[in-house]
């Protein structure tokens, strides 16, 4: 439609996921979300990144991503050229870091010690292509597993909702 348009007051019904980390493809729905509307985290002051292409033609949904520089978790808010609208709250999760594992080298049966930060949100563990399962979350620093059978030397990977992060 080419035609004049007039811009009316908008809503937020809700956004999911409700939580990730840096690069998390986030859909947010309600009415009246123009083409040149924006979003931010209330708390921030931070604007998303929108996914031009997937605004609907019944104004009704975008597609952002959260955005590089996130310190913290907010309120998405949605300016859509009218008015402000807050909606719920968006849990930012940190990505997981590793600062080590012990020991160096094992055998299968061996059991793995990994530090780092961030650990709380980790769902799976591999080596390699290997999947290690079961693991204990010992903290939000720390994570034991035991070297699965049929692991070979590589990098462990950590996968949660907010990435992945390998070993050097």
């Amino acid at each position: 439609n080419s035609g004049y348009r007039i811009l009316e007051n908008g809503f937020i019904s809700g956004f999911t996921p409700i939580s990730g980390g840096v690069g998390t493809l986030v859909t947010l729905s309600g009415i009246n979300i123009y083409p040149d509307s924006r979003v931010f985290i209330e708390t921030t002051g931070i604007e998303a990144g929108i996914d031009n292409t997937s605004f609907t033609q019944s104004f009704s949904q975008v597609k952002f991503y959260i955005p590089n520089n996130m310190p913290s978790s907010g309120r998405v808010v949605l300016y859509n050229n009218v008015n402000y609208y807050t909606g719920g709250y968006f849990s930012f999760l940190e990505k997981p870091g590793i600062s080590g594992f012990s020991p160096l080298t094992g055998d299968w049966g061996n059991q793995v010690v990994i530090t780092g930060s961030n650990l709380n949100y980790i769902n799976s563990i591999t080596i390699g292509t290997t999947g290690v399962s079961p693991f204990q979350r010992v903290s939000s620093t720390g994570i034991n597993f035991i070297i699965p059978e049929g692991a070979i030397t590589n990098p462990i990977s950590l996968f949660s909702l907010a990435g992945i992060t390998n070993s050097d």
